[in-house]
């Protein structure tokens, strides 16, 4: 079974601001702020990613095991498809 792939949402705009990431959903006018490796997910995002993907991409950058980057990133994920930021890709 081929894993799930996902990317940004076209309905998302998204703006670097200092130290973070302020993201707006364009058609409920909806803000959102994401931080370090939230910005670094949403950066990969703008191609298709799966969750197998997007744990190697962290886990080459940062010093985090596998077992809880791929965690993390799965929670990171089910929390921008709920609120309409990622869609299937």
């Amino acid at each position: 079974m081929t894993e799930q792939a996902y990317r940004q949402s076209e309905k998302t705009l998204a703006t670097p601001m200092d130290d973070e990431t302020v993201m707006m959903d364009i058609e409920k006018g909806t803000y959102f702020g994401i931080r370090g490796v939230g910005t670094l997910i949403w950066k990969l995002l703008e191609k298709p990613q799966t969750v197998s993907s997007l744990t190697d991409a962290i886990c080459a950058v940062y010093e985090v095991d596998s077992e809880t980057a791929r965690a993390d990133v799965s929670v990171f994920l089910d929390n921008l498809a709920e609120n309409g930021l990622v869609t299937p890709a």
